[in-house]
């Protein structure tokens, strides 16, 4: 299901799965071309929360399809990061796409502090997608925000039962932009819709 009002008109969808979404046709969404399961990983991703899907009441999750349909859910990445570390303690190498990332510990718990620590990493995606999705987003509506940004930090409680219960503070800003209040709700509402906060708020499942 597409709903207009909320599209942000990134492109995510057509570069992700173009035999699906041909802005050009009519209609311009054919699911029919993709699975089930192509669908839902490409609308996990969608910024503005614009598109859902919406499955038949006697569709069953539980039906194992057969060997010859099986098809394996496609990663957010083309590449895989990987990462190495040597004998210096805390320093790692961080392998991306277009470089290297060091990471370390500050130097009070043993670390050189030579790069972000891996909490650090971790706000800092969603910080980052934060940033992109309300760019495109104000970008689109051809709003007056030139600058924004974005703290971030959270707090860890474990429970009696040894669960732990991580909170992430977050904070938007518009950096001396007065923002009228109703476009200002919009804007966070958007924001909540970036990929990495869907991930955060989600099932995640480490294999």
């Amino acid at each position: 299901m597409w709903k207009p009002k909320l599209c942000t008109h990134s492109g995510v969808c057509v570069k992700t799965l173009p035999q699906v979404y041909n802005p050009k046709a009519r209609p311009w969404i054919k699911p029919e071309n993709a699975t089930t399961e192509e669908l839902r990983n490409q609308i996990a991703k969608c910024p503005s929360g614009a598109l859902s899907i919406k499955e038949e009441p006697n569709e069953s999750h539980e039906t194992v399809p057969s060997p010859q349909k099986q098809k394996k859910t496609k990663f957010v990445l083309e590449e895989d990061v990987k990462g190495s570390i040597g004998t210096q303690r805390f320093k790692t190498s961080i392998h991306w796409r277009n470089g290297v990332l060091i990471t370390d510990e500050p130097h009070k718990i043993g670390g050189q502090d030579l790069g972000p620590d891996p909490q650090t990493l971790l706000l800092s995606s969603l910080i980052a997608c934060t940033l992109a999705t309300l760019r495109m987003y104000i970008d689109h509506k051809k709003l007056d925000i030139p600058q924004i940004s974005v703290s971030a930090n959270m707090r860890q409680k474990i429970k009696a039962t040894g669960e732990t219960i991580t909170t992430i503070k977050k904070e938007i800003s518009f950096d001396g932009t007065d923002v009228e209040p109703e476009i200002k709700n919009r804007l966070m509402e958007i924001a909540e819709s970036c990929p990495v906060s869907k991930t955060f708020r989600g099932t995640v499942v480490i294999e």
